[in-house]
């Protein structure tokens, strides 16, 4: 972990938090700057630059602060514009009897000082599985494009040109990860509860335990899968400040227990502790080791938001699950994983009209067209493994399609070190 990113993560700790930073050396701007946008915080970090830079801390030009502030403004007006298009769509939901909660997102952002500067950059709904047909039509009266629904996947992803990337969940997670990862032990089992907005709207979130298990598993997911971000970090610890008092720990704990995942917690709270200006009373009991913190906090830097900065780590969940297998299983993995892919080769070779005509529009004139975008689907993929531009085992077996590579290696070594196999 560099000098600069242990700044900027201070910095959006006291943004997050409406302190103002107290720093005993001077900072590398543009590193920073370039750091929390790689992390996808840049609006929460402003607030700090802002008291810096007000009280004669930080030496930038006033071109620049005003630059810089009104990028933030106009960020905040697009996210305050795309939150009003998202609770019309809630709104559509209820009518259409759709049961919904917002995961994360804007429900998280009541826990930042300021919360206009939490801002998401995309929207994540969850529904019933039966009410998917009904929610995508919702969606495209609202002007969303549904991309086509990908045969293994437990999300509705939909984009519209203000209100932005959506996903709607079917599922809290996929198959694998679900079975492999969480042992089925993702259950929601309260009811769920009301967020008054800014708006005077208010929209259903996930019970306060419920929440908890599904943040701090979010979490966890995201790095198993590539990478986190350090906001996925600052969200969590600042839900469990918020609501330590009304948190079912033992519950919490046994599940964490349960799962192998109780070390990778426990150290996620020493980060912030350490670094990000949690008081530790606030926190339930942990314990840290700072030579683990040290590296997951590298591998937060090196990584950017979700690990998005190395492709180097694509593929790395299949080489988790793979070892992971057996904590849970009595079976072979590879028998497992074609059970688990086999009905999806059908759909994925005949997916279904509403799918195709997703990216193929000609056949919404009529379904008569299905054969012919089939064929010119079928073209495109052949044409895309000649030119090695696809793998084929992505269709027959994607967990074939990974290569194992230093990086995977060396998040492999930190996953055991935390005891996550």
């Amino acid at each position: 972990m560099t000098q600069d990113f242990t700044d900027m993560i201070y910095l959006l700790s006291c943004g997050a938090l409406g302190i103002c930073p107290q720093l005993d050396h001077d900072i590398n701007f543009d590193k920073i700057y370039r750091l929390a946008c790689e992390q996808n915080v840049w609006d929460i970090v402003f607030l700090a630059v802002k008291k810096m830079y007000e009280s004669g801390k930080l030496s930038i030009t006033p071109e620049l602060f005003s630059n810089l502030k009104g990028q933030t403004i106009a960020a905040v007006l697009a996210n305050t514009n795309r939150l009003y298009l998202i609770h019309q769509l809630t709104d559509s939901f209820l009518q259409k009897g759709i049961r919904y909660c917002i995961l994360k997102g804007e429900t998280l952002s009541y826990l930042y000082n300021d919360h206009n500067c939490r801002i998401s950059s995309d929207t994540d709904i969850f529904i019933n599985k039966t009410d998917k047909e009904t929610a995508i039509d919702v969606l495209e009266q609202h002007g969303y494009v549904v991309k086509p629904l990908n045969t293994i996947s437990n999300q509705i992803h939909a984009i519209h040109p203000i209100a932005g990337f959506i996903e709607v969940h079917l599922a809290l997670y996929n198959e694998i990860s679900a079975d492999v990862w969480f042992d089925n032990k993702i259950l929601i089992t309260e009811d769920y509860r009301l967020i008054k907005c800014d708006d005077g709207k208010e929209i259903f979130a996930l019970g306060i335990n419920d929440g908890l298990v599904f943040l701090a598993l979010h979490y966890i997911k995201h790095f198993l899968s590539r990478g986190v971000g350090i906001r996925q970090l600052m969200d969590l610890l600042l839900y469990v400040r918020k609501y330590k008092k009304d948190i079912d720990w033992e519950r919490f704990n046994q599940l964490l227990e349960h799962l192998n995942y109780k070390k990778f917690f426990d150290n996620s709270i020493g980060i912030g502790v350490k670094y990000l200006n949690i008081k530790e009373e606030d926190m339930p009991e942990y314990r840290r080791d700072d030579s683990i913190i040290g590296r997951l906090l590298s591998d937060i830097e090196s990584g950017g938001v979700f690990g998005g900065n190395e492709d180097s780590r694509i593929g790395f969940s299949y080489n988790y699950t793979k070892e992971r297998f057996h904590r849970f299983k009595n079976e072979d993995y590879d028998v497992y994983v074609k059970k688990w892919w086999r009905p999806n080769v059908i759909k994925a070779i005949f997916p279904s009209v509403r799918s195709i005509a997703v990216k193929f529009p000609y056949v919404k004139k009529t379904p008569l067209l299905y054969p012919v975008a089939w064929i010119h689907r079928a073209i495109k993929l052949l044409t895309g493994i000649i030119k090695k531009e696809k793998s084929v085992y992505k269709y027959i077996n994607p967990q074939k399609a990974v290569e194992n590579n230093e990086t995977i290696k060396k998040r492999m070594e930190l996953i055991r070190e935390l005891d996550m196999i």
